[in-house]
């Protein structure tokens, strides 16, 4: 039987597949109404995302402007006519969610499907509830094709024949509506030429700018501070199941580099030196955890086998956690299973408490949630990381302050459609959303033949930060895969760092040969991926 824990468990409990975020809650009222009462009192808590509508010419950078310059800390105006395209307004919404600040979007956002895209971004937001809001503005058309024809070198849409394009927006456009998700809409004329900081507004205008001026700041959104001295270190390694070595996916890759004994044995090793306090692996089987459990006793505790039903493979295999004897985790700690896909994709979550002491030396137990996944690939893998970033929002909204983090195999890049739902979440990675390599697939394989970054381990940006002096392994996340000097460790050790040239410490000061070839991998870590590392520790203000 598999080494469990006493006093842990294993939940079979599965989760339904969400294809949707649910759509944010509505005030109650018109969508059109003239007055702001329904949107008072402001909760400190909250954040807002306002929605820009209208045609070019009728106001609405000027307005952004004039609404948002008292608290720019507090907001992020997003201008796809500053930032060039939409991909990248999704970005830079999603970070400023992440970053939890309000957000302005100034775009002509014409119709319902071109607002769609910030009304689900922002559901994502375990802070966004109730508190999206619409500003539509409805000038002339004579206005607005002035104003557009007396503007220079404006970066989008100025010039002669600019006019043509505001009567195109003219006669496209919606005005927005509740029933897309918005959960207030107010409409303006503006037919006054746009100004700023007071007079330059039609009192309704100036009115919605004087209200927005007075939006606090989010009040979970902790200024930036110095992590407490209660460090928690987090691994993830991908052990590669014995299950899937086979001729089709290591044509020419050696046998005996493949050998599951020596892979087992370097895999431990590997964990013992990385001296995580949780470290998450994925293809596990009860063999390599029996394995584990035998070469780590003492040291680690194994966790229950949270593995993947249906599966196809020729044995069981899925997610586990190794949790180090006397290491951060002091409390009792559970582990639930979730399978989040039709296809029986299985995920875990250890739950518990950490308790930090503040600083008049009060001891306060914080939750904490450690994510443990493997996604499969395509479109299965989108619909178990759906399940999971749900899950992620909800805990974070029913604990504002508390600790999340989410590691494992991905099986996506770091520019995948679903980095900026992490973003807007509040989630950020250890390693930067950088492209560095983790995995390491047979170059003559049929399924994959570059290397990719696979791995990831995220945390909750605004009660986690990474520990960026100390530890044992002190090698910079950019130069993991090694730099123009020197040779470099080969564990992704998140938020180190050390002189360019140093060799890294992971293995008593002995420098080793970078990682770039599966055969490299393999003897590395046993496996084709390399483990991802990170020390996180609390921000200090949680203590507060």
């Amino acid at each position: 039987e598999l080494l469990v824990e006493a006093g842990s468990r294993a939940d079979s409990s599965r989760a339904r597949s969400v294809g949707r975020v649910a759509r944010a809650g509505r005030l109650s009222g018109s969508a059109h109404t003239r007055g702001w009462t329904m949107l008072s009192p402001m909760f400190p808590g909250v954040l807002h995302v306002v929605l820009l509508a209208g045609p070019p010419g009728s106001g609405k950078s000027a307005f952004a402007k004039a609404a948002t310059a008292a608290s720019p800390r507090a907001w992020t105006v997003v201008s796809q006519d500053e930032l060039g395209s939409r991909e990248a307004c999704v970005r830079a919404m999603a970070d400023a969610l992440q970053r939890r600040q309000h957000v302005m979007i100034d775009r002509c956002n014409f119709d319902a499907d071109q607002r769609r895209t910030w009304v689900e971004l922002s559901q994502w937001s375990p802070l966004v509830s109730g508190s999206v809001i619409a500003i539509s503005f409805k000038p002339s058309l004579e206005t607005c094709k002035a104003r557009v024809l007396r503007r220079k070198g404006h970066p989008t849409l100025s010039g002669p024949l600019s006019d043509k394009v505001v009567e195109r927006i003219v006669g496209s456009f919606v005005m927005p509506h509740e029933s897309e998700g918005i959960n207030h809409v107010r409409w303006v004329r503006n037919d006054d030429p746009p100004g700023g900081g007071g007079g330059g507004f039609a009192p309704d205008v100036q009115e919605l700018v004087e209200w927005l001026r007075s939006v606090p700041p989010c009040a979970a959104r902790l200024p930036p501070a110095r992590a407490a001295a209660h460090p928690l270190r987090v691994a993830t390694l991908n052990l590669l199941a014995d299950c899937f070595v086979n001729a089709k996916w290591y044509p020419s890759t050696p046998p005996t580099a493949l050998e599951p004994s020596a892979r087992l044995a370097a895999a431990a090793r590997r964990i013992s030196e990385i001296d995580a306090d949780v470290v998450c692996v994925q293809e596990a089987t009860s063999a390599s955890l029996n394995g584990l459990a035998d070469t780590l006793a003492g040291t680690y505790i194994v966790s229950a086998l949270c593995a993947n039903d249906p599966t196809s493979a020729p044995v069981p295999n899925g997610v586990a956690f190794l949790v180090k004897v006397g290491g951060a985790l002091q409390t009792a700690w559970a582990v639930q299973r979730v399978v989040s896909t039709t296809e029986g994709s299985a995920d875990a979550i250890l739950s518990t408490e950490l308790r930090l002491a503040g600083a008049d030396g009060e001891v306060a137990s914080v939750p904490f949630a450690l994510l443990n996944s493997h996604l499969a690939i395509r479109a299965a893998g989108s619909a178990q990381a759906t399940v999971l970033l749900l899950w992620a929002r909800d805990f974070l909204r029913a604990n504002p302050h508390g600790m999340l983090a989410w590691a494992g195999d991905f099986n996506l890049e770091p520019r995948h459609h679903l980095v900026p739902a992490m973003l807007a979440v509040g989630l950020q990675d250890a390693l930067g959303w950088s492209d560095t390599p983790t995995y390491f697939p047979d170059p003559g394989g049929q399924v994959q033949r570059r290397a990719k970054r696979y791995d990831y381990l995220l945390y909750s940006a605004h009660s986690l930060a990474l520990e960026r002096s100390g530890g044992r392994m002190t090698l910079a996340a950019e130069d993991a895969q090694g730099g123009s000097e020197g040779e470099g460790d080969s564990d992704l050790d998140a938020g180190q760092k050390r002189p360019r040239g140093e060799h890294g410490s992971g293995d008593g000061g002995k420098g080793r040969a970078k990682v770039a070839t599966l055969r490299q991998a393999l003897a590395f870590s046993g496996s084709d991926h390399i483990p991802v590392v990170a020390t996180l520790v609390p921000i200090q203000g949680l203590l507060k």
